[in-house]
């Protein structure tokens, strides 16, 4: 799934060198990307804004262990939602997609609390967000942006910005 970025018209610069690490969604796939978390300067997820609705449980559990991933914490890497699929008139807007996960990461934060309170030992000690507040992106120690893309339609320019930016010296 690794493979070398160089000089790809796509991002108008000849001098920007970096290492793609594409791993698929899939669930049993997904977790290869555990094995590269600890070196990367930026994740950036896709979000499938047409099924969205049907899979935004399992899309805010995925962000809350990401974003509870302490190598991305102590390193602040930024990380960048994608809702793909905006060709789609079904799509859900990023708007959208922004409060429902932000809502669902707030119950799954609640619940994490409520197990650790019962005794349950908490894997995960970083606390998501703000104490005593709803939870929100903004609350988090690295920046997260949520973009609308269309990768059929080849309209992916805010991925093409974020990585631009990110690795150009």
């Amino acid at each position: 799934y690794q493979r070398r970025v160089r000089e790809a018209p796509v991002l108008q610069n000849p001098n920007l060198e970096f290492t793609l690490i594409d791993v698929p969604g899939h669930g049993r796939l997904r977790n290869k990307m555990w094995n590269y978390i600890d070196t990367v300067a930026l994740v950036v997820v896709l979000v499938d804004a047409v099924s969205f609705k049907q899979e935004q449980r399992h899309v805010a559990e995925f962000l809350r262990s990401l974003f509870q991933h302490p190598k991305l914490n102590e390193r602040l890497t930024p990380v960048l939602i994608c809702c793909n699929k905006m060709d789609n008139f079904l799509a859900s807007t990023k708007k959208f997609i922004k409060k429902e996960l932000e809502k669902e990461i707030n119950q799954i934060r609640s619940l994490q609390q409520i197990s650790s309170v019962e005794g349950e030992e908490n894997i995960e000690s970083i606390f998501l967000g703000l104490e005593d507040k709803p939870f929100q992106f903004e609350h988090l120690p690295m920046t997260v942006t949520i973009e609308e893309v269309s990768v059929k339609d080849l309209n992916i320019s805010p991925i093409v910005s974020t990585v631009q930016q990110r690795f150009s010296s």
